[in-house]
């Protein structure tokens, strides 16, 4: 799993900043801190965490 650290950006901005990095290839999840989101990745089942903590 890759972790992509946002600093203070808010996970409502998960999508444009997975946008700017390439086509968006899976689904976005909300975890229970809602500053924090899963990517969850079509191909080969990969996760990406975008989150706002180290």
């Amino acid at each position: 799993m890759r972790k992509v650290f946002l600093g203070p950006k808010r996970a409502g901005e998960c999508f444009s900043l997975i946008e700017q990095n390439g086509p968006v290839l899976g689904e976005i999840v909300f975890t229970k801190n809602p500053r924090d989101c899963i990517m969850r990745l079509n191909l080969h089942g990969k996760f990406i965490i975008i989150t706002s903590r180290d």
